[in-house]
């Protein structure tokens, strides 16, 4: 991306979003502009630009508070299973994921 000195406003958003994701994983600034070949000082003029870059970082999901209640009994996991996470669709996640992934997931 660095040798694009002016890339398209959806390039620009669309390394936002991704920033925001690595973000949500720990990772620093610095760690994500090695990885995206982009200076910190241009990431920083394009947050500045672009505020709005991780509005859409949440979406719904569906908690399922109790698995009995969600499924038969045939199909009931065992007790050592970790708890239900979130459900997207037909995938059931069993651990904590950022937004974007989630997102990600929808069809």
């Amino acid at each position: 991306m660095s040798s694009n000195v002016n890339p398209p406003e959806e390039k620009i958003r669309a390394l936002l979003k991704e920033y925001a994701f690595y973000q949500a994983m720990d990772f620093t600034t610095e760690e994500f502009c090695s990885y995206a070949k982009v200076d910190e000082a241009v990431l920083q003029d394009w947050i500045a630009r672009y505020p709005d870059y991780d509005d859409d970082a949440f979406i719904d999901i569906n908690i399922v508070r109790s698995l009995s209640e969600q499924q038969p009994a045939a199909e009931k996991r065992p007790s050592t299973a970790p708890p239900l996470f979130a459900k997207v669709g037909d995938i059931e996640i069993y651990q904590q994921m950022p937004a974007a992934f989630l997102k990600s997931l929808r069809p």
